[in-house]
């Protein structure tokens, strides 16, 4: 519908992006780290995004022991943000995004944006890792908020959002549970 509205001339089909369930279930059996720990996955074209919420980042890891995992990012530097980043490897990215414990999507409010495909959503979702997302495209129909993720509007919502599935335990393993 989003194409539709930028331009009604425009005949489309829409392929959802699709995950190997089996592949995912034998390789995302694995611990959680002992520290609560966001994870991104994504290129290094992506990374920006990360910057959006740079500053609900730098709390969530400076003021709650929250640390941040990034796959993909290439070289990226986030101003007062300790994280651990990994290049991007088909053979170890379940098992990074296994360990974590909930999984980030925020978006720019563009075109572009609108017309990504949640790929990563979908890759948290089926190592049964909770996603908080921009409500944007895609991300709209893949969360459903406060069942299997939530959709962060604000800084503030990030924040929350986050804190909440880190201090409630029993909210944080039924949004895993319904993730997968």
């Amino acid at each position: 519908d989003e194409i539709k509205k930028i331009n009604p001339k425009i005949n489309y089909e829409i392929f959802p992006p699709v995950v190997d369930v089996n592949k995912y279930n034998e390789k995302s059996k694995v611990n959680k780290l002992k520290d609560f720990t966001i994870v991104w996955i994504g290129s290094p074209s992506t990374s920006n995004y990360l910057k959006l919420i740079l500053e609900p980042l730098r709390i969530l890891c400076n003021d709650y022991n929250i640390r941040l995992r990034l796959i993909g990012c290439g070289y990226l530097q986030l101003e007062n943000i300790q994280f651990e980043s990994f290049m991007w490897n088909e053979k170890t990215e379940i098992e990074l995004i296994s360990e974590c414990h909930v999984g980030i999507m925020p978006l720019t409010d563009d075109n572009w944006s609108r017309g990504k495909c949640g790929f990563k959503l979908i890759q948290y979702m089926a190592c049964g890792v909770p996603g908080v997302a921009s409500p944007i495209g895609v991300n709209n129909e893949i969360i459903d908020h406060g069942v299997n993720g939530f959709l962060a509007k604000s800084n503030n919502d990030w924040i929350n959002y986050i804190i909440k599935l880190k201090e409630d335990m029993q909210l944080y393993e039924q949004l895993s549970k319904n993730a997968f």
